[in-house]
């Protein structure tokens, strides 16, 4: 599948729909995203960090549940901004799970990790935590999300997008190299300013698949659905 001849990109994969100038493919949408059951009382509070480093490096996040929101900039530095929340029976006992809500941290000039999941993944009824991040990259990052239902929301990168949720929305504009994206439930579309040597590779079990990229882009192209149809546009097909 990624064997390519000499001189082509290599081929963008999806195992529902992909296309060039648009390719989609519809079905059942059954995602969950920022669901946050119950009442209570909620708090929050803001964490933010600032990372120096070397042009095409990764910056990883692995969450939970919540929203994640990343632009590329120009400087040489990734910039969060995470507003936490934290609901719980009282206001007292959710100032005391915001208190225990860690984001751990990792960082070299070459790489930036965070992950903010939970250690005890069963917060117990009427007990819910999430995170919405606003991201600021230097253009040329490579991204990697990690997340079980988020929203996510990518914009300007040139670096490759990698994705792995189970329910959410998926959304990335003017991507200038390649993406693998792995959804469950939800819908992924992506827009491709460029179409790099890593190619597309999209697969969701149930949910809609729209990708396009600029009509002179030349790829191989494999794509496969279960349930549903597949459909091109404006795209030009040698067979």
């Amino acid at each position: 599948e990624d064997a390519v001849s000499s001189g082509m990109p290599k081929p963008f994969t999806m195992s529902r729909a992909i296309g060039p100038s648009a390719v989609a493919l519809a079905t059942a949408l059954l995602a969950a995203c920022n669901l946050h059951f119950g009442t209570g009382i909620e708090v929050h509070d803001t964490w933010t960090r600032s990372y120096t480093v070397k042009p095409g490096a990764v910056y990883e996040l692995h969450e939970r549940v919540g929203l994640v929101r990343v632009d590329a900039g120009d400087g040489d530095a990734i910039v969060v901004n995470a507003t936490r929340f934290a609901k719980a029976a009282t206001e007292d006992a959710a100032k005391a799970m915001l208190a225990e809500f860690t984001i751990a941290e990792s960082s070299a000039p070459d790489r930036v990790a965070l992950d903010g999941t939970p250690k005890d993944s069963s917060l117990g009824f009427n007990r819910s935590r999430w995170v919405e991040y606003r991201i600021t990259v230097p253009r040329s990052t490579a991204v990697t999300v990690r997340s079980i239902n988020s929203e996510i929301k990518v914009n300007g990168i040139a670096g490759v997008l990698r994705v792995e949720s189970t329910n959410g929305e998926i959304t990335a504009n003017g991507l200038g190299d390649g993406a693998d994206i792995r959804l469950v439930n939800g819908e992924i579309r992506l827009d491709f300013a460029k179409l790099g040597e890593s190619g597309v590779r999209c697969k969701s079990t149930n949910g809609q698949i729209v990708v396009t990229v600029p009509a002179d882009a030349k790829a191989a192209i494999a794509s496969s659905v279960a349930v549903g149809e597949i459909k091109t546009e404006k795209l030009a097909v040698a067979i």
